[in-house]
């Protein structure tokens, strides 16, 4: 009823600032609604896809910070197991070092 009125009330603005009449019939009235209805249609179905995706999205969001959390439990657990090699190919590095020093220097001399 409301929608009715301001249509009413639009048409006499109409009338007064353009000097035209506008006339609301009830088949214009009728493709207003249809209108209208085909427009509150194709905004739910965008509204239901935007809050899809948005479902979507936060879905993965969460997978991942599973898998990155369970990722730093693997990180932490490899670290002892990291340093451990870190300083074994350290002192394989110093021990290629002096044998290189011993092997290559009399070979120079000579």
């Amino acid at each position: 009823k409301k929608f009715h009125v301001d249509v009413q009330d639009l048409s006499k603005d109409f009338l007064d600032e353009a000097g035209r009449f506008n006339y609301v019939t009830p088949t214009s009235y009728l493709e207003l609604l249809t209108l209208f209805s085909t427009l509150l249609g194709r905004k739910r179905t965008e509204v239901t896809q935007s809050r899809q995706r948005y479902s979507v999205g936060l879905d993965k969001l969460t997978f991942t910070a599973q898998q990155v959390s369970v990722m730093q439990g693997e990180l932490t657990a490899l670290r002892p197991n990291l340093i451990k090699t870190v300083a074994e190919t350290e002192n394989l590095m110093e021990k290629v070092q002096s044998e290189k020093t011993n092997v290559v220097e009399p070979k120079k001399e000579a």
